[in-house]
């Protein structure tokens, strides 16, 4: 693996009020870690950084460093970046020796096609990156996972990994790495009483009642009361004198 090289300034003033005046005029704050060192605050070029990530090695990438006069070796221990835009916040870089193993993550890369995912299939990653330890130039780029003969229920695990080269696997071997599951089928529920569509009734409409009931309903009819006559005779008109 071949080293990048990057360039990086001692950061005089820390802060968050700081950080935000770096990052406008294009540079990030770092860390730099040492075995027998103090941490030491560090401004790097962000262009110059991303330039650095984006090879194939990406954050495992062997970098060279030049702090002042004094190159050192280092790799990525970790990197912030923006959860919505992705810009690099900050990176914490850790100084190395090529002849000291060290551990990484290295991502998996699926080749071949699977004929469980002709037939229907879904391809499921359990995991996506693997770790390993092995010297700084032996970390592998990428760790081959090759699909070409999984059928639908099958599976491949840490141990059905073909890894070359001296490289410790940090890892459960039986742990499963990627799956092929059998297509979701959504079972549509039979409907309740409440979701069945009766025929609305409209409203002002007369229902049709049979000649039989109309006649009956007639002779329901209770009579009509009849008015009392007055029993009283009416008053004699007074003769008049």
């Amino acid at each position: 693996m071949e080293k990048v090289n990057l360039e990086a300034k001692i950061r005089e003033k820390v802060g968050k009020g700081s950080s935000g005046r770096l990052r406008r005029t294009g540079y990030i704050p770092a860390v730099l870690y040492g075995e027998k060192e103090e941490p030491q605050p560090l401004i790097v070029n962000t262009k110059d950084l991303e330039k650095a990530l984006s090879t194939e090695a990406g954050e495992n990438v062997i970098i060279s460093l030049k702090v002042g006069d004094r190159p050192r070796t280092v790799i990525v221990k970790e990197l912030q970046t923006d959860p919505v835009r992705g810009d690099l916040l900050h990176v914490d870089l850790c100084q190395i020796s090529l002849r000291e193993k060290l551990k990484a993550a290295v991502p998996i890369e699926v080749r071949g096609e699977a004929p469980g995912v002709k037939e229907g299939g879904i391809l499921q990653y359990r995991l996506r990156e693997i770790e390993v330890e092995c010297l700084p130039t032996e970390i592998p780029e990428s760790i081959p996972v090759d699909i070409g003969g999984l059928g639908i229920g099958d599976s491949l695990h840490i141990k059905d990994l073909k890894i070359t080269g001296d490289i410790k696997i940090l890892m459960d071997k039986e742990e499963t790495v990627v799956s092929i599951v059998p297509p979701t089928v959504e079972e549509v529920a039979p409907p309740t009483p409440e979701e069945v569509v009766t025929e609305p009734e409209v409203i002002g409409e007369e229902k049709e009642v049979p000649p039989k009931e109309v006649g009956e309903a007639k002779e329901a009819k209770p009579p009509a009361k009849e008015e009392k006559k007055s029993e009283k005779a009416p008053k004699a008109k007074e003769k008049k004198k």
